[in-house]
């Protein structure tokens, strides 16, 4: 909206300032500068040709308009043409902007220039300018144009505008509550599908629960296999001491045989003895032989009974050396059952259970008594 109008040098205006309103009617006698000030417009928005309208005396004629903006308190924008013999200059300052001048604009007016102002020649509904013999402005137009530029002056249309940008917000709004009612329908459809959603949870929980206590039982199971292995692997070793205990003689006989050896020893360490004397007392009395029979009996008796006993000790000490050898084995074959039946009694108080017969760690295996 132009807000101002300043003409220098323009005809019959020196220096002439009009401050405009949103509706501003200018009145006063013939020759009095009204048309002049048309003309100036025209002017400005068409870059009309020729100098005729400079004032008589100067060398250019000047035309400024300012246009407010859309919004209260924005800047403003400034316009101007300054025409001469050998002058044809533009300025136009954009808010915020620093002054831009045109000075080679031929026929036409500068591209910024038209869309800052907003409206072209007359033709451009943006801008109506009337002669002096024109029909009154707005008697000869239709009433929608009337009421349209009477709402223009007097805020009405921003109503309507904002009527029409609430009819099309409401119909969109609308259309997505349409779209939405849609997808509500589309998801309660869904739901249904999914109704038994808790009750496969549950069964999804009590699966996961069973597969967890399956696969506890199964490393449980894999544990007592292991246990199971050993504690067999050791009854297998008990088995075997056993057998071997089994086979080693009675400890009890080969002990007395063991007294008896020794007692045979003693005897026959004595018997040498007797036999030493009797040797001597032989060799002593050999010259009175014949009177000594008695004596040589005895002495052939006594070397009977020495044979006799030396075979008897051949025989004790071949048993001894079996009993030695017997009683190391049978030691070492108590000692290895001993061991077995603490590593099985281990295994056993590490299983909790017994594999084979399924009593208490505690209890007694009959295959494994000692």
């Amino acid at each position: 909206m132009i807000t101002a109008v300043e003409l220098r040098n323009y005809q019959s205006h020196e220096h002439t300032r009009l401050d405009l309103g949103d509706f501003t009617v200018i009145i006063g006698s013939s020759s009095s500068g009204k048309t002049s000030l048309i003309r100036a417009l025209s002017t400005l928005a068409n870059n009309s040709r020729g100098t005729p309208y400079v004032r008589h005396g100067a060398k250019t004629a000047q035309v400024s308009i300012t246009l407010a903006g859309s919004e209260a308190g924005a800047e403003q924008t400034q316009v101007s043409v300054e025409r001469g013999k050998s002058t044809s200059v533009y300025e136009l300052v954009l808010p915020g902007g620093e002054p831009t001048k045109f000075t080679k604009c031929g026929m036409a007016t500068p591209e910024p220039v038209t869309r800052a102002l907003g409206f072209g020649g007359v033709a451009d509904t943006g801008l109506w300018l009337a002669g002096q013999f024109d029909r009154p402005y707005l008697l000869d137009e239709t009433g929608a144009a009337v009421a349209r530029v009477l709402g223009h002056l007097t805020g009405v249309s921003t109503l309507f505008a904002a009527v029409r940008e609430c009819n099309r917000r409401s119909a969109a709004h609308k259309g997505t509550i349409k779209d939405r009612k849609a997808e509500l329908a589309e998801l309660a459809t869904a739901a249904q599908r999914h109704r038994d959603l808790p009750a496969r949870r549950e069964a999804c929980s009590a699966a996961e629960a069973a597969l967890a206590a399956a696969q506890q039982a199964a490393e449980r199971r894999n544990r007592l296999d292991d246990v199971l292995h050993t504690v067999r692997a050791a009854q297998a070793r008990v088995t075997a001491c056993q057998a071997q205990q089994r086979a080693v003689p009675d400890v009890t006989a080969l002990l007395e045989l063991d007294a008896r050896r020794h007692a045979l020893s003693a005897a026959l360490a004595g018997l040498r003895d007797a036999v030493a004397v009797a040797r001597d007392r032989r060799r002593q009395v050999s010259s009175v032989v014949r009177d000594a029979a008695g004596v040589c009996i005895r002495t052939e008796s006594l070397l009977t009974r020495y044979t006799a006993l030396s075979s008897v000790v051949t025989v004790v000490r071949t048993a001894a050396e079996r009993v030695r050898l017997s009683v190391g084995e049978s030691e070492a074959a108590a000692s290895r059952a001993t061991q077995a039946r603490e590593e099985f009694t281990r295994l056993l108080t590490q299983a909790g259970r017994c594999p084979i017969c399924g009593a208490g760690a505690e209890h007694q295996h009959p295959d494994l008594a000692g």
